[in-house]
């Protein structure tokens, strides 16, 4: 058993709250695109219902996507168990491709 570094580069942001992690974005590069995953607390997500942190979780969520560097789409999964997953792709400009698979094309 060992430790080694990942086969791509992961770039990311977190969305924090004094010295507590709220939820974070990343990035990394896949075989023809982009992959973004990210992972959001229940307390992040219960706030977010009560209209906190919105503002702040979407500012996160597109400076991931300002993380793409190359020409190549951004994919994600919109996670049917995660209220609201598909809502937020589709605000930051993701279209539904098939299934949970949302796709950003990027103009960098």
């Amino acid at each position: 058993m060992g430790i080694s570094a990942p086969p791509r580069t992961i770039k990311g942001r977190a969305l924090v709250d004094g010295d507590k992690t709220l939820g974070f974005g990343a990035l990394y590069v896949g075989s023809a695109s982009y992959v973004m995953a990210a992972e959001v607390s229940d307390e992040l997500r219960q706030a977010m219902r009560r209209g906190r942190y919105v503002r702040d979780f979407m500012r996160c969520a597109r400076e991931v996507i300002a993380l793409a560097t190359a020409p190549l789409p951004i994919d994600s999964i919109a996670d049917p168990e995660k209220y609201g997953s598909a809502k937020v792709l589709k605000h930051l400009g993701f279209k539904h491709v098939r299934e949970d698979i949302w796709r950003w094309q990027t103009s960098a």
